[in-house]
């Protein structure tokens, strides 16, 4: 689990923002680049194919046996990998924000040149996202060959290598160049879903937004450049409400059924004959069967959260949430804490934002569970899957730096604390020293 802490405006749904962009969803254009290196490599080496030839592909080859420039080729072929993936993050980034990665910076001219680096260990490889006022620029460090051939899952080799196509001489490498580009993303497992800001009134306006845009996917005519734009995250997350199988089932629908009835008190369904044809999703209760937009905001908030359980989310997946907080009781706040900490222990990652002291002491409490005994904290409500490792959590402050902006600092996760906030601590000595302060003035009576 990952929580960021800290003040309004300061960067924390910017950095999840950036996590998002960051994490490959697919490059339609990845195998054709990987198959045009391969081909201008081989172009007019027939030595080099025959040489190729000779190197027996029933199993998986050491990479010493293939020849120098083979090597060379593959190594090219990580290059393409790396620009494309550089690329399609700066185009996700600026999906994301609804424009341009520059529109990421803030206080205009005076801020100078923003720097996103992205990193990834084993295989090393590395992008620098250069933004400034006119513009963005990337520059990339590939990984090195060796590191990214020990990372290939060389056990998929017999289901993807067939003998019979060993006529055709591209098609090896190839497949070792996919094989490759595969073991480059190794580090980045599952789908991640993001629940943003706002969900609450976009899912009680959820039937009127997806109407309008299923009856303009279905236009021919030229889009209405005065209609206003939504950001690349409340569209994935519109479209993903609109692609919902009420047939596919998630790896967590206990975990779904659960906080339904811990805080909605209801259930979260998935009519089948929703506007446009695509599922409709209802709150049912006691009291009947009512659409989103009549509902409270507690249950439009936690309805996405229910049904991505229920149909989308499966284990190592990872769950983005801005202010899970949002629209609940404090009470409610506690419960669905627990419920992300019995998520993780299940093998959801999760990453959030808050700003909810009651939210993060129970985070705190689950973490020194942990180090009770079993017995002890079983009595206090706090059983096996609400307990939380330390290791399993990291937090990060974001604090206001005068004119540098945002200062982000790791917090440390200490078992017997928790995550520290101090912030949170500060508003409480306020506001007691206050109350303290009017209590001893409530004998002076009103000003006349």
């Amino acid at each position: 689990m990952t929580v960021l802490v800290g003040p309004n405006n300061t960067g924390k749904s910017i950095a999840l923002l950036v996590i998002y962009s960051a994490l490959p969803k697919g490059n339609p254009g990845l195998s054709f680049g990987l198959l045009r290196t391969v081909r201008r490599g081989l172009e007019g080496r027939g030595d080099l194919l025959a040489e190729l030839r000779a190197i027996s592909f029933e199993k998986p080859p050491e990479l010493n046996e293939l020849p120098l420039l083979i090597r060379e080729l593959l190594q090219k072929c990580l290059n393409v990998t790396i620009e494309f993936y550089a690329m399609g993050f700066m185009r996700q980034l600026g999906r994301c924000v609804g424009g341009l990665p520059t529109e990421l910076r803030r206080g205009g001219s005076e801020v100078g040149t923003s720097l996103i680096t992205v990193t990834n260990d084993l295989p090393h490889w590395r992008i620098e996202l250069l933004i400034h006022e006119s513009g963005a620029g990337i520059s990339t460090q590939g990984p090195s060959l060796e590191e990214v051939w020990k990372k290939v899952n060389w056990q998929d080799w017999s289901d993807i290598f067939d003998p019979r196509d060993f006529d055709v001489s591209l098609e090896p490498v190839t497949r070792l160049a996919r094989m490759l580009a595969s073991a480059f993303f190794s580090g980045f497992l599952g789908e991640t879903q993001y629940l943003p800001a706002a969900r609450s009134g976009l899912m009680q306006s959820h039937k009127v937004l997806a109407g309008s845009l299923v009856r303009h996917a279905a236009h021919r005519d030229p889009p209405d450049l005065n209609a206003p734009a939504v950001t690349g995250i409340v569209a994935d997350f519109l479209a993903k409400m609109i692609e919902l199988d009420p047939e596919a089932t998630g790896s967590f629908s206990d975990h779904a059924a659960r906080l339904e009835q811990e805080i909605l008190g209801g259930l979260i369904a998935l009519e089948p004959d929703g506007p446009g044809g695509y599922p409709e999703p209802v709150y049912r209760s006691p009291g009947g069967e009512f659409p989103l937009a009549r509902t409270s905001s507690m249950v439009s908030e936690l309805a996405p959260v229910v049904l991505f359980l229920r149909h989308v989310l499966r284990r190592g997946d990872l769950l983005m949430i801005e202010e899970p907080e949002a629209h609940l009781h404090p009470q409610a706040q506690v419960a669905f804490a627990k419920t992300l900490v019995r998520l993780v222990n299940s093998g959801l990652r999760v990453a959030i934002t808050t700003h909810s002291e009651f939210f993060l002491q129970q985070l705190n409490n689950a973490v020194i569970a942990s180090g009770v005994r079993e017995d002890a904290s079983d009595e206090i409500g706090l059983d096996r899957e609400t307990r939380l490792r330390p290791e399993s959590v990291a937090a990060y402050l974001f604090k206001p730096d005068g004119e540098r902006g945002t200062e982000v600092v790791e917090l440390p996760v200490d078992p017997q604390v928790g995550i520290p906030e101090s912030s949170f601590s500060e508003v409480s000595e306020y506001l007691y020293e206050q109350t303290v302060a009017l209590d001893n003035r409530i004998g002076d009576g009103p000003q006349e």
